[in-house]
């Protein structure tokens, strides 16, 4: 097994070396960043072929990039970063023509399509400005945000990642997040799945393999940024998964000296109370508040040898600081009964340190080297206090430090029609968690299920959750790729590889290994865990061969590709100690898991509606496989397999808090006064045999890996200079979707029943209407679950669809002021009209909730006057959706269902009161602004800037209590109350 497992890693990366060398020798195969494209033609309309084109511009380091046309006068500027371009060109005979101001975003293609005029001197005809707004070849569809922007519209955080939530089309997001935190990795674009979210710099991964293939300890300072695009559709072949991907291009310095500085704070002082009566009056008593963020980064660029070596670094150390509503310390930290002290409430700090530096070498006119190396960190104390039921002393300290990203990236223009790329990424993650140095190691982590807070984990960070106790995390990341691209007048031909590959190790410690379950204080039982623990996973390989062809017919532009991904990982055999409970384990290395192979095709087309550059058609339709890290690995992992948890009733007869039985003894036993339970399962510390397994088809094979389709269709509109207006409809549809099922019964083990609502105003017409369609396993069959994971075709259709519509504009004005954003109206229906095991899966199978509203919008405005400028960035999201999970008795099931349920009679069912997708909250609103006063020193420009967010002060719920009851509806978390940040920029 070993031998075949080091053939296959050789063969990967034999095939990856030789993929480049192959590139290096033929023409036919890179990565383009940017590029100007266009026809020349005579003023009678002939074509010209070798006219010469020459783009040039500050932010190349060669100074300048020279093409010629082709015998059908069409030409095409590859690999341009982002920046301002002038082109001229030159055709002897001919006037010169020279284009000046073409400013050139990322991953663009600006038409420039040019008339020379005969000449019998020498002329040169200069034409300014004019900048292409509408790119008519590509269908990529993006949201581009260059430095200046980013600079100067407030954000709460000086890192380019919260811009993302800025882009119409992202949902999944709350207003009432720390500034700086790092929500926008659950944000979903256009119904893709939450957390598949991809950063990436210069084409490259900065993400560390976590859940839905995109987690990101990284935060990047805005400082080194020049550019960022955030896809929001229709990727190439390049690209793997259909979410959000978003690009950072880092400044590379310049023959001048340049920099900046920044220091931003903001406090307790400095913000205001949304805790509105009404919200009281609905239970809420106390909010999140800010203690005190902070945020101070530099960059510095400049030559090494001018036109030859350019460098760039950037630092930056921010702090967020922010209470955890209804949440406090503990009075007596060791004692058995959580007494919150009101006057102490819980901090949850994060901590942003980062440090980077890139260098780039311009070996010689046709081949140049970047190198990039960033070192970040993750810090957060308090890890868990939001969104856990943990009092502080339960929460943990967690680290990312430190975060190492290296990146490699060699280019070469070998001729004027071939680039050739290839470049090496590593990413090297260590996660240490901890708990708090004031918790004693011997201290026992304890759940109150009555109490003033029902549910709360104290004393010391609950055994019961794997991310909660004491833990490491290591990954090893490796990233290699190559592409090459061969260019016609007509034809953009690019092909390439990618290979990644991921070693984690991930261990974790319990404490001792117990935690008790308190009522009123009273030990009713205990937790025993299996610790330590040790898994190692790894990808091998995450692989990506593509190939993909941008033709240009006159004024339709075909964009068709084709890519093909191999995705493989494995756990590695594990030895475990003996521990406090159980003896020493091992596990053994289990392959495959999981072992797919898919083919995605890519299409579109754009076409140039009326031949003038100012209207696209853009049409696409593409098939993505679903993000993928080590989930599944992890999943089939031995460890994961085996019964690392037990419970057993436990009776403190003398009140001690000290388990007087024999916890070693797995039955029932007497130690003094204490009596102690079987425990619940008797497979403790060995291979559980009804642990879930996964079906052969769903792990292994061709086109079984988790996929969706995009479809797209768009109009992009120039409307008048720098500004361009573009309407589009966007489909997503998914599938292979997988379902659990219970290989211990049959839908014919379940019998129906039906629960009336409450009658309550709150609920739809008052409530007191009948429930059915509800289903409790006979009693013969409960508590007997036997679990396979399979795929959901086997038992029917399963559909998710997205349809969506996005209205954006993009304007720079004159003065430059600067409008950008739109509105998106979208939803996703789902159906899974099918039945696994219980026919309950039937209730609410079809939900079609209503297209609801998203707007973000951003401008900046220069005033005529005094050096002051006014920003602002508004966002209206849709509200919280609406339900309400009620916890039927016994009593109220007995009279349809005919029996007790399977639980017993003190026995309960939970049951949703409210159809899902029928009830939402109102929208939530927010307004933040931003103004400065600009100051100039020679070359030098200060600001200083007053940012109020939330400017309104608005308190819209962004989460509630789902439980219905008397506090159903109550509110759980509200947007941050207004506060202002006050900051100076330096720029020189």
């Amino acid at each position: 097994m070993a031998s075949r497992i080091m053939r296959a890693a050789t063969l990967a990366w034999a095939s990856f070396f030789a993929l480049i060398l192959f590139f290096v020798l033929l023409p036919n195969v890179i990565f383009a960043q940017s590029s100007i494209a266009g026809t020349v033609r005579d003023t009678t309309g002939a074509v010209l072929p070798g006219v010469s084109i020459e783009a040039t511009s500050p932010v190349l380091i060669e100074k300048v990039r020279t093409v010629h046309t082709d015998e059908g006068g069409l030409y095409r500027v590859l690999d341009l970063r982002p920046g301002g371009y002038t082109v001229t060109f030159t055709l002897s005979g001919f006037a010169t023509v020279r284009r000046e101001g073409i400013d050139l975003p990322t991953s663009f293609t600006a038409t420039l399509n040019v008339e020379m005029p005969v000449a019998s001197l020498a002329e040169t005809v200069s034409v300014t400005g004019g900048a292409p707004t509408v790119d008519t070849q590509n269908v990529l569809q993006q949201r581009v945000l260059s430095n200046d922007v980013l600079e100067n519209i407030p954000s709460g955080s000086r890192t380019p990642q919260a811009f993302i939530l800025l882009t119409p089309g992202v949902t999944n997001v709350r207003l009432g997040t720390i500034p700086g935190s790092v929500a926008e990795l659950g944000a979903s674009l256009h119904g893709a799945i939450g957390g598949e979210s991809l950063i990436t710099i210069d084409g490259d991964r900065a993400v560390s393999g976590g859940a839905g293939g995109g987690n990101q300890p990284l935060r990047f300072n805005e400082a080194y940024v020049q550019e960022m695009s955030v896809r929001t559709g229709a990727a190439s072949a390049e690209q793997e998964v259909g979410g959000i991907v978003a690009n950072i291009i880092p400044k590379e310095g310049g023959n001048a000296w340049s920099g900046s500085f920044y220091a931003g704070l903001t406090d307790a002082r400095l913000q205001g109370d949304n805790l509105t009566q009404r919200l009281k009056d609905q239970g809420l008593q106390d909010v999140s508040r800010i203690v005190r963020n902070h945020d101070i980064s530099f960059g510095l660029g400049g030559p090494v040898i001018r036109n030859t070596v350019w460098f760039f670094t950037s630092g930056r150390s921010a702090n967020s600081r922010q209470t955890v509503a209804g949440l406090y310390l503990d009075t007596d930290p060791n004692d058995w009964v959580y007494t919150p002290d009101f006057s102490k409430p819980a901090i949850d700090e994060v901590r942003y340190p980062d440090a980077n530096a890139r260098l780039t070498w311009q070996m010689n006119q046709r081949n140049k080297v970047g190198i990039f190396m960033q070192r970040s960190g993750y810090g957060q104390v308090g890890r868990g206090l939001s969104g856990q039921n943990i009092a502080p002393a339960a929460s943990r300290i967690a680290n990312y430090i430190p975060n190492l990203f290296g990146q490699v990236i060699w280019k070469s223009t070998m001729t004027s029609r071939l680039l050739v790329e290839a470049g090496y990424s590593s990413f090297y993650v260590d996660r240490e968690q901890r708990p708090f140095p004031y918790v004693p190691s011997e201290a026992i982590s304890a759940i109150e299920v009555a109490g003033l807070i029902p549910g709360i984990a104290f004393r010391a960070p609950p055994a019961s959750l794997d991310d909660a106790i004491s833990a490491h995390l290591y990954q090893k990341q490796r990233d290699a790729k190559a592409s090459a691209t061969y260019v016609t007048g007509a034809h953009s031909i690019k092909a390439g590889v990618a290979v990644k590959t991921t070693w984690e190790l991930a261990t974790a410690k319990a404490g001792q290994d117990l935690q008790f379950t308190l009522r009123n204080g009273v030990p009713i039982s205990i937790l025993q865990t299996a610790t330590p623990w040790e898994r190692i996973q790894e990808i091998k390989p995450n692989l990506g061969v593509f190939a993909q062809d941008q033709w240009t017919v006159r004024r339709l532009t075909l964009n068709a590709g084709v890519r093909y991904d191999y995705f493989r990982a494995r756990t590695a055999e594990t030895h475990l100690p003996a521990a406090r409970w159980v003896p020493a384990r091992d596990f053994p290395a289990v392959e495959d898991v999981p072992n797919w192979k898919d083919i995605n095709p890519r299409l579109g087309v754009a076409y140039d509606l009326f031949g003038t550059g100012n209207t696209a058609l853009k049409a696409s339709l593409n098939r993505y496989v679903n993000g993928e890290a080590t989930e599944t690995a992890s999943a089939n992992h031995p460890l994961t397999r085996s019964v690392v948890r037990v419970t057993r009733n436990w009776t403190d007869g003398n009140g001690d808090f000290i388990p007087d039985c024999d916890l070693k003894n797995p039955l029932a036993n007497t130690g003094g006064s204490d009596t102690c339970g079987i425990i619940s399962n008797l497979n403790f510390g060995l291979n559980n045999p009804n642990a879930t397994t996964y079906a052969d088809d769903v792990l292994r094979g061709r086109g079984v890996r988790g996929y969706n389709w995009t479809g797209s269709a768009e109009v992009q509109q120039h409307l008048f200079a720098r500004t361009s207006l573009t309407a589009g409809y966007y489909r997503r549809w998914a599938g292979n979707f997988q379902v659990t099922d219970n290989l211990s019964v049959t839908p014919g083990d379940f019998d129906p029943f039906c629960v009336t609502a409450p009658l309550d105003t709150r609920l739809p017409n008052g409530g007191g209407y009948q429930i059915c369609g509800l289903y409790d396993v006979v009693q013969a069959k409960a508590g007997q679950v036997v679990s396979r994971v399979v795929q959901a075709g086997s038992f029917g259709k399963r559909t998710q669809i997205y349809d969506g519509f996005d209205l954006t504009t993009s304007a720079r004005f004159a003065n430059g002021a600067v409008l950008n954003g739109g509105m998106n109206i979208g939803r996703t229906a789902t159906n899974s009209c099918f039945v696994v095991d219980s026919p309950q899966a039937l209730l609410n199978c079809d939900i079609t909730p209503p297209f609801q509203p998203n707007v973000k919008i951003f401008g900046i405005y220069p005033v005529p006057l005094w050096g002051v400028q006014i920003s602002g960035v508004l966002q209206i999201i849709p509200g919280p959706e609406i339900t309400a999970s009620y916890v039927a008795s016994n009593a109220e099931v007995f009279p349809t269902l005919r029996r007790n349920l399977a639980s017993g009679p003190t026995g309960t069912v939970t049951v949703p009161l409210i159809k899902p997708g029928t009830l939402y909250a109102d929208n939530s609103k927010q307004l933040d602004i931003r103004f400065t006063k600009r100051f100039r020193l020679d070359r030098t420009r200060i600001e200083a800037n007053v940012d109020i967010f939330n400017i309104m002060n608005g308190s819209d719920v962004q989460v509630h209590n789902v439980n219905f009851g008397t506090g159903w509806l109550g509110p759980r978390n509200l947007q941050l109350p207004r506060y202002v940040m006050v900051s100076t920029q330096v720029n020189f």
